[in-house]
């Protein structure tokens, strides 16, 4: 059975301690409401190991970010560097991805709400495809005050998509060759026509 104890101690007169009042109550409910919270807690944090997601909070009034132990296994962060700031993040976006994520959190800025972006962040070898997903709210004037959201791993899904728009043009490269060689009239204008074409598609 569990139980919650309270102790008091007793004393005399002269302050001395000569004893202690013990209160002890049922604490198999609130115990068992706390097993299921916990359960429920590592049961959400499984599910999103397994669908590669992490989550955040964003205190603008602070500056302060805060990261789950998931975003942080995501990308190989140390949780002891959190809270961060919003350019420790943007330190860790492609550079080429920066304006995306920027132009964004602006708009989230301005106007309270979704927002979402697909950028390149650093992992712990590579670069992690991400899709970003975010939410802002504002205060009772209207001034946005915090955000928070969730960060996907997306590379495969990302990657793959890259590949297929790759074979989708080299496709369309093989077929607009092979019309102008079957439109030629000497293998010299094949060449030069394919040469074209490739120095177009790569």
């Amino acid at each position: 059975l569990w139980v919650l104890v309270n102790g008091v101690e007793l004393r005399d007169e002269t302050g001395r301690l000569v004893g202690f009042t013990h209160r002890i109550s049922d604490f198999s409910g609130r115990r068992e409401d706390l097993n299921a919270l916990h359960e429920s807690r590592e049961q959400l944090a499984e599910a999103h190991r397994i669908a590669r997601l992490g989550s955040w909070q964003w205190d603008l009034r602070t500056g302060e970010i805060f990261a789950s132990d998931e975003l942080c296994l995501l990308y190989g962060l140390d949780p002891a560097s959190f809270p961060a700031t919003y350019d420790d993040f943007l330190g860790i976006v492609h550079p080429e991805d920066v304006a995306t994520v920027d132009a964004a959190v602006e708009e989230a800025l301005r106007q309270p709400g979704d927002f979402e972006f697909v950028v390149r962040i650093r992992g712990q070898r590579d670069w992690v495809w991400t899709r970003g997903r975010g939410v802002s709210v504002a205060d009772e004037s209207g001034r946005v005050v915090s955000m928070a959201g969730t960060h996907q791993d997306i590379t495969e899904a990302k990657l793959a998509g890259l590949a297929l728009e790759d074979q989708v043009r080299q496709n369309t490269l093989m077929q607009t060759v092979a019309v102008a060689a079957n439109e030629a009239h000497t293998l010299t204008e094949v060449l030069r026509q394919a040469r074209q074409l490739v120095l177009l598609h790569d």
